[in-house]
C-alpha cells in the first residue's frame, strides 16, 4: 500500500500487467508527474486498440463467449450489448 502511494509509475506498470493490457508500441514513459500529481500523463508515446484489449484477446480463451462490453444510451433505459 505504501509502496503503491510512494512509486505511481511502479504501481501502474504492475496493475498494467497484471491486467495484461497489452500495446502495439510501448510507453516510453508509464506516467509523467511533471506538472504535479494532480495533471498525471499517463503512458506516454503507447499506441494501443481498446477493441483488441477489451474484447479481442480473449475470443479464443475459455471467457471468449461471455459478455465484454456493455454500453448505456443517453435514456436510462437504454442498454445495449
Amino acid at each position: 500500500m505504501q509502496r503503491s502511494a510512494s512509486d505511481v509509475a511502479w504501481f501502474t506498470d504492475a496493475v498494467l500487467k497484471f491486467l495484461d493490457i497489452q500495446f502495439y508500441e510501448p510507453y516510453s514513459r508509464v506516467v509523467d508527474l511533471s506538472e504535479g500529481i494532480q495533471f498525471p500523463k499517463w503512458c506516454l508515446d503507447v499506441k494501443m486498440n481498446i477493441v483488441h484489449n477489451c474484447v479481442d484477446k480473449v475470443q479464443s480463451t475459455d471467457i471468449g463467449n461471455q459478455l465484454s462490453v456493455v454500453g448505456w444510451g443517453k435514456r436510462s433505459d437504454e442498454i445495449f450489448n
